[in-house]
């Protein structure tokens, strides 16, 4: 699949330790060979782990689980990132870059409350052919589709529904017992 936008905004919110933006810059340069040499992929992530309970994990994650002790990982030449909680950097960042439409995002951040921040910030740069992949849009147990409680389908679910005309489309995504769902705009209202 090629994207429309390849020079475009690459985002992943949600770093931790580094290992799929650091991938996601690599694929990006091996797909995108030309894109200009500033072209980066852009980590929002503040290394101290959920900012508050996630209380539909399924397991109860506590306020700084998933934490990096504010340890910023390596990453790629490639790769900038923005620590920080989303609401504070998100906006400051869009502004620095008022023309550019999103390409890519990686929404990775678990909960609901991050999760519907980003994607209303988002809404307006999205474009047809924007891709958006989410970490856990569905979950999976033994085998067994599981919904329930999925703060990032929720968030999603709530933005799709506030946008008249707002069209996105399920990509297959061919791995076992994965969460993961990646979706790209094939319609947007003109005024969004």
């Amino acid at each position: 699949m090629r994207l429309q936008y390849p020079q475009d905004l690459f985002l992943e919110f949600g770093v931790a330790a580094g290992f799929s933006v650091n991938m996601t810059a690599e694929l990006r340069g091996r797909r995108y060979p030309r894109a200009q040499p500033s072209s980066k992929v852009w980590g929002f992530d503040w290394f101290h782990g959920l900012p508050e309970m996630w209380k539909d994990s399924g397991h109860g994650a506590s306020r700084g689980a998933f934490s990096e002790n504010g340890v910023v990982p390596p990453v790629s030449r490639r790769v900038e990132l923005i620590p920080g909680l989303f609401n504070e950097t998100l906006e400051p960042f869009l502004a620095a870059h008022p023309k550019d439409s999103v390409s890519f995002a990686n929404i990775d951040m678990d909960l609901y409350s991050g999760a519907l921040y980003v994607l209303r910030h988002l809404l307006p740069r999205l474009r047809i052919g924007s891709i958006l992949h989410f970490h856990e849009l569905v979950w999976t147990r033994r085998g067994g589709l599981y919904c329930r409680g999925a703060d990032e389908l929720r968030a999603l679910w709530e933005v799709v529904h506030s946008v008249p005309g707002l069209q996105l489309e399920l990509l297959p995504l061919h791995q076992r017992d994965s969460a993961s769902a990646l979706l790209v705009v094939t319609a947007i209202p003109l005024n969004s």
